[in-house]
């Protein structure tokens, strides 16, 4: 008996190890890896699909952008989330600052197409570490039609307006765009 009792706490931790992983995180489809937590939720550290390498996804409309964070068991960020995490603990005008600087994110390319994640300047981030919220593209947020939706953020050609309060396309869900994309939250 007193071996048995025992092999079943072996497995059982076994099991736990599996389960969990060494990083005591539950290692799930849903997981948290490249997120950053900000008060009381996470949001991506870049933009969808959150991996460095990639470009970000963009001519979505709020109902796809939704639906695509929602099949990775996230959500997409709310408005006051989104302003939070852009602004920083200081409340910033910018993610990097008080004053607009074109080369501290991908706001003035020379190019017609957003960066690859990880491209942008590493300037272009936020108090919280979040990156690319004021260039490279827009971002859809909003979790309900009844909240409200719109896009936040700078495009690569967003020029000066590129800064944390900026709204556009508000209550417009159905439109897409080329320098149109979206982050999610959890």
């Amino acid at each position: 008996m007193r071996v048995m009792k025992k092999f079943v706490r072996i497995a059982l931790s076994l099991l736990l190890v599996v389960i969990v992983g060494s990083s005591g995180v539950p290692a799930d489809p849903g997981s948290f890896e490249n997120m950053v937590k900000i008060g009381n939720f996470y949001m991506d550290t870049y933009e969808f699909p959150n991996k460095i390498g990639e470009y970000p996804v963009t001519n979505v409309t709020w109902h796809e952008a939704k639906a695509l964070c929602e099949s990775v068991g996230k959500r997409l960020c709310t408005d006051a989330e989104w302003v939070m995490a852009c602004r920083g603990p200081q409340g910033l005008r910018f993610p990097y600052g008080p004053v607009y600087d074109g080369t501290k994110c991908n706001s003035e390319s020379r190019v017609d197409a957003p960066m690859r994640i990880g491209d942008a300047p590493k300037t272009c981030v936020s108090g919280y570490g979040v990156y690319d919220l004021n260039g490279n593209v827009w971002e859809w947020v909003g979790t309900t039609l009844e909240e409200g939706v719109m896009v936040r953020g700078g495009a690569w050609s967003s020029l000066s307006c590129a800064e944390c309060a900026l709204k556009l396309w508000i209550d417009a869900p159905y439109i897409k765009s080329d320098r149109g994309g979206f982050r999610c939250c959890k």
